[in-house]
């Protein structure tokens, strides 16, 4: 119907027929008690699917089954066909654990599986239809967050030469499904580098969660580099991410902020007496006199 100044409203409406049983897809829910049974379909799970045909029709569908498929090769299906039985008219029938598939490990998140369906019977004619399911899966991302050097070095945020510095990068998880505890592991070509804990555990990280990890490095007393490029990567499982990142390093400049003559060490052949002042200083708080 239509009416003056109004919106045309369109949509499809199932017609019945007034005689014999006529059997519909019901829907399905997830079955994945085999994986982390959060009723979701997860990276590397077998998945069991609970389906539920309806007899809409006005007679008792005989000796119904329903056979489901996918073209995709992200899944096996190992148990694709079951029995529903008779159906009575104006009924649902419910079976638990009715197909059975498994998902690749690897598989991007949010990947769109398409399966098929087909509904038979003794006295129904066959019919056909689609569906989808969408798969969860982890995403990691590994970025650099800082230098600490508060422990092996002066504490000023940055990699001097002679220091002993943790660097922390941090590990995301950009999936749908948790990142299964892996390894990370950092490595440096630049001369004068030394990285001291190569791998590190990475712990399970959670959808749309993060988590910090460290790496020790040190750098020689004498640095002929004026920056040090790092390469680290995160593995876990079939799921990776890796980076690879320049950090400035900074040479070590003899001064006399200690207040005194004890840090570097110093020769004087000369017969004057040298003394630590703070007045005239070039740079800092401290120059010799």
């Amino acid at each position: 119907a239509t009416a003056y100044n109004k919106v045309t409203y369109q949509a499809e409406i199932m017609v019945i027929v007034p005689e014999g049983p006529y059997v519909v897809n019901g829907g399905y829910t997830i079955n994945d008690n085999e994986g982390n049974n959060n009723g979701a379909v997860d990276n590397g799970e077998t998945i069991k699917l609970n389906y539920t045909l309806n007899n809409v029709g006005v007679e008792t569908a005989s000796n119904v089954s329903l056979a489901i498929s996918s073209t995709s090769n992200d899944v096996t299906i190992s148990d694709n066909n079951e029995s529903f039985g008779d159906i009575a008219a104006n009924s649902t029938t419910t079976k638990e654990d009715a197909f059975t598939f498994s998902v690749r490990d690897g598989i991007e998140d949010q990947t769109v599986i398409p399966m098929s369906y087909s509904i038979s019977g003794d006295n129904l004619d066959t019919r056909s239809g689609e569906f989808s399911i969408t798969i969860n899966a982890p995403k990691p991302q590994i970025a650099f967050v800082r230098i600490n050097d508060s422990e092996g070095g002066n504490n000023n945020g940055a990699f001097d030469a002679g220091e002993t510095v943790k660097l922390i990068f941090k590990v995301s998880n950009n999936g749908h499904a948790p990142l299964a505890a892996g390894t990370a592991r950092l490595s440096c070509m630049t001369e004068g580098i030394t990285i001291v804990s190569e791998a590190v555990d990475v712990p399970m990280v959670n959808a749309g969660a993060s988590q910090n990890i460290e790496f020790i490095a040190t750098a020689a007393e004498t640095l002929s580099e004026s920056n040090a490029s790092f390469s680290v990567y995160v593995v876990s499982g079939a799921y990776m991410d890796g980076i690879i990142i320049d950090i400035a390093l900074v040479s070590q400049m003899e001064d006399w902020e200690s207040n005194s003559f004890n840090t570097y060490a110093w020769q004087n052949s000369s017969s004057a007496h040298w003394t630590i002042v703070s007045t005239g200083a070039y740079a800092g708080q401290y120059c010799a006199k």
